[in-house]
């Protein structure tokens, strides 16, 4: 029988492990991670006991569905748990050896419900950025040259039959589902954020929303590939003292879509506004350059620069509609919402993209 996928880290016990390895494991103790950050899911690293299961590892992270209400409707929503769990089944193991991900021991998968959990590697002594604190240039230019490696080998291919399950804005229903949840969550948004952001850019974020089904059918008629979707610094691991080699991790969102989006929200959350004005053009080049090494048409990476421009006011509604009601439990979440929103709608202001609604 597969084991159930647990509700909290709690449940993460050594009868469960010796469940899902199939293979004894005497003992565990489970450190919650990413407390503050990991808002669609929980986080735990696992050191577990197994002296007569040499194949089972001792240390390992598992992801679980979150626990808090908001996070769980927007996490069912959107189906992340479940897009993760496949990720790592189908996607992962077609990815280029350049591209760093870590290994997954095993994934499991409830249909009815959605949820799944998966147990991966443990890449310490490798820890996350520091979204709040923002990236350095050579972590933003290793991020940027992996996330075209990443899409490249998908760019412009159409969909196989085995990742028929890869939501995207190609599907018809898409962006009707996406605007519906946005103007239902947009005002309590608005209300929320009005201490922090420019009335002018709340707007301009307003007029956007009834717009979303029409953008995103517009966006599904370019080349598309399979995105991150969530391809900000706190998703990316590095070595300790080391900001050139990054690897990847939380695929909870991973779709089919325009891979400047990708490029957009790392560019405009995660760097400080000072980073992101100063290094724009290059990380946009850099992409692009690398697109075109990998082999992809110079005529499908023609609309990347406008995408990238359009891309914010997408994620300006996405954040919207994500932030209006996620629990902040402590000043570390605080700091990472306000940060992310912040540099985002300032560069929005920069784009001038009140043109653009």
């Amino acid at each position: 029988m597969t084991p159930g996928v647990p509700t909290t880290l709690a449940q993460v016990d050594a009868v469960w492990l010796s469940e899902v390895f199939g293979l004894p494991i005497e003992s565990v103790d489970v450190t919650q991670l990413a407390v503050g950050s990991a808002f669609l899911g929980t986080v735990g690293r696992l050191q577990m006991s197994a002296p007569h299961s040499p194949n089972v590892p001792a240390t390992a992270i598992v992801k679980l569905p979150a626990t808090d209400p908001a996070a769980l409707a927007v996490g069912k929503l959107l189906k992340v748990w479940h897009r993760e769990a496949m990720f790592y089944e189908q996607l992962a193991p077609r990815l280029p050896s350049t591209i760093s991900v870590p290994r997954s021991y095993r994934t499991i998968i409830e249909p009815s419900s959605h949820r799944a959990a998966v147990l991966i590697e443990d890449m310490a002594p490798a820890a996350a950025g520091d979204q709040v604190k923002g990236a350095s240039p050579e972590a933003a230019r290793a991020a940027v040259a992996a996330l075209a490696g990443l899409h490249a080998p998908w760019w412009g291919m159409p969909r196989t039959a085995h990742l028929e399950w890869v939501p995207g804005i190609d599907r018809p229903n898409t962006g009707a589902g996406l605007q519906g949840a946005m103007e239902a969550s947009f005002e309590r948004f608005a209300a929320r954020f009005a201490y922090l952001l420019e009335a002018e850019t709340i707007e301009w974020t307003r007029r956007f929303v009834p717009q979303v089904r029409d953008y995103l059918a517009s966006m599904a008629r370019r080349p598309l590939t399979i995105a991150h979707a969530d391809f900000r610094l706190e998703n990316m691991l590095f070595a300790p003292g080391d900001d050139s080699k990054v690897t990847i991790v939380d695929w909870q969102t991973a779709m089919y879509t325009g891979g400047a989006t990708d490029l957009s929200f790392f560019c405009t959350t995660s760097l400080d506004i000072t980073t992101r004005r100063a290094m724009e053009d290059e990380l946009c080049d850099l992409y692009i350059d690398t697109l075109l090494q990998l082999g992809v048409e110079p005529s499908q990476t023609a609309h990347v620069r406008d995408d990238y421009r359009s891309s914010m006011l997408w994620w300006m509604a996405m954040l919207a509609n994500n932030l209006a009601d996620m629990a902040t439990p402590d000043r570390r979440s605080v700091d990472l919402f306000e940060a992310m929103l912040t540099r985002l709608h300032t560069a929005a202001l920069d784009h001038e993209l009140g043109d653009l609604v």
